[in-house]
């Protein structure tokens, strides 16, 4: 057999749209289109060069088989999952999980449709004989794009917490139906098999079970998603409310405070006309002493809407047992990540801190709490005071002590999710007896 007999037995019009509908899907699927002509002009030519790439691994495989005969018939296999693979790796940058389930999806439903195509118009053509149904293949080319359509629309890739659960299910269901398409296509090449009915059903079915598996995976994680922008708008809410308390306690010490100096002044006034200035010098001492023995909530107004809120809450909820935190605090007016990430990484890392401080014996009580960019990145640091036989290894290693293990550990894993989002990194470090927690965000990435 000939390198060259491929363009003359294999590529013929049905396997040329075949291509160029995977092709489509792939990069209409994974490609950020835009309403540019520049942008639009890139993604015609992406897709021209999956076609190519499509078109010289199916011939490449094809030469193959004339030498290795275990390739024979499922060139066309191979060949989608290099090209999907090759595409991935290079062009795109989405979060690994979500590529991986939409990359594993568009790969099952190439070559479940482009199979049954085959079958189907194989077994109506065997039936009804002196009928061309070649038809039959097109319009599994249509069902291969209007699901690429379907996932577009629907797509994972905005999602960077896909659960574990969700990806073996896809990899199961690819797994289970690839192999079975691979060993009926080797079946039928070693012994001839005719076109069958009952495959073309099984084909249907691996065709709808994809859809619904990818479908499944979607909706539950727009849900989850759903959930945590709940519970940071709750959060947030809770966190004006307590704002709203704060002022209205501010404005009646003012006015204690006011109705209190007016008073004052007229002591002083009094001992000043008198001439008892060592009495005055005395009351001004003391003033001064009951000054510094009040109390200072340490409320912070740092320009950022939403990291005052969340800040001032966590400052609440932690003189509420007695823990003063110390902020220092310099970020611009806006920053451009999603807030309910940015309450996330907050609110677990300052949570963490104050459950940290609770366990330790030391009447030192203090959190430092340290945001501000650093070059390109917002920095947040987060110190704490730990017990001095705390697991070390364990705390770095972010093992919990806490009784509600599986919570407290899904909040570490939160923040490392959030900070690989933002191209950024978590780095936990001891001194002496102090645990510091750093996350660094990219901020063009959150642009």
């Amino acid at each position: 057999m000939r390198i060259f007999d491929f363009f003359t037995i294999i590529y013929d019009e049905v396997f040329i749209l075949q291509l160029l509908a995977v092709s489509f899907s792939i990069v209409w699927i994974f490609y950020d289109w835009k309403k540019e002509t520049k942008n639009i002009a890139i993604g015609i030519a992406y897709i021209c060069g999956t076609f190519l790439v499509g078109t010289l691994l199916n011939w490449l495989l094809f030469a193959l088989s004339t030498v290795w005969r275990a390739v024979a018939g499922i060139h066309f296999q191979i060949a989608w999952l290099l090209t999907i693979f090759l595409y991935l790796g290079i062009f795109d940058r989405t979060y690994v999980t979500s590529r991986f389930i939409i990359g594993a999806t568009i790969f099952i439903t190439a070559i479940t449709t482009a199979e049954f195509g085959h079958e189907l118009g194989g077994y109506l053509g065997s039936v009804y004989r002196g009928r061309s149904w070649d038809w039959i293949c097109y319009l599994a080319d249509l069902f291969m794009i209007g699901f690429a359509f379907v996932i577009h629309k629907y797509t994972l890739k905005r999602y960077n917490d896909i659960p574990v659960l969700s990806v073996v299910l896809i990899l199961i269901t690819t797994i289970v139906s690839t192999a079975l398409i691979i060993s009926k296509t080797v079946i039928k090449m070693s012994a001839g098999m005719r076109f069958e009915a009952y495959y073309c059903i099984e084909l249907a079915g691996i065709f709808v079970i994809s859809v619904i598996s990818y479908l499944m995976v979607y909706y539950h994680c727009k849900v989850r998603k759903e959930k945590t922008i709940l519970e940071v708008q709750n959060k947030l809410l809770e966190a004006d409310k307590q704002m709203l308390i704060i002022s209205e306690q501010a404005i009646e010490e003012m006015r204690s405070l006011r109705h209190d100096m007016k008073n004052q002044h007229k002591v002083m006034e009094i001992m000043l006309k008198e001439g008892r200035y060592d009495d005055l010098k005395e009351y001004f001492f003391s003033m001064e002493k009951s000054d510094m023995q009040s109390t200072f909530s340490g409320f912070i107004n740092c320009g950022n809407q939403l990291i005052n809120s969340i800040v001032n809450m966590e400052i609440l909820k932690a003189n509420s047992y007695g823990i003063s935190l110390v902020s220092k605090i310099n970020v611009p007016q806006f920053l451009p990540f999603e807030p309910s990430d940015l309450c996330r990484v907050l609110v677990n890392l300052l949570d963490n801190a104050i459950e940290g401080i609770l366990r330790t014996e030391s009447r030192d009580y203090l959190i430092d709490l340290k945001i501000g960019k650093r070059m390109d990145y917002l920095y947040i640091s987060v110190q704490n005071e730990i017990r001095d036989d705390a697991d070390r290894e364990s705390l770095l290693k972010m093992n919990t002590a806490k009784d509600d293990a599986v919570n407290h550990g899904y909040g570490h894993k939160i923040v490392k999710r959030i900070v690989e989002k933002y191209n950024g990194y978590v780095h936990y470090t001891i001194v002496e007896n102090e645990f510091v927690a750093e996350v660094m965000l990219e901020l063009k990435r959150g642009g």
